[in-house]
């Protein structure tokens, strides 16, 4: 877990020190981004399954979803505004803070026993 915080720590709030001290080479750096990308979003689809399944044993990924969702939408709002993703872009990552808040509702109403 601390080698996760400190890594996103760098990526988020010095970006051009975390990918200088990436161990990506430049030229793969695109791909191997891309590929993590589809592996988290793998990983969350498997999350969700398992809410799915049973909600109440798997409260934690719940409020992951509701973190991870959240910087989804942020994230696609600011590549939009800095022209770098399209106005689709930025409407569908809107879908991510609708499930987001649906989320939080659910926690709301069913609180840890």
């Amino acid at each position: 877990a601390i080698w996760n915080f400190a890594r996103a720590g760098a990526g988020l709030l010095l970006p051009e020190f975390a990918a200088s001290s990436s161990l990506v080479k430049p030229y793969a750096s695109t791909f191997a981004m891309l590929w993590m990308f589809y592996g988290l979003v793998l990983a969350f689809g498997i999350g969700y399954y398992l809410v799915w399944r049973d909600p109440v044993a798997n409260r934690s990924i719940i409020l992951l979803g509701i973190i991870g969702k959240t910087f989804v939408f942020f994230q696609v709002w600011a590549l939009y505004l800095m022209q770098e993703g399209t106005l689709l872009f930025a409407l569908a990552g809107t879908g991510d803070l609708i499930f987001a808040a649906l989320f939080l509702n659910y926690l709301r109403k069913h609180p840890a026993s």
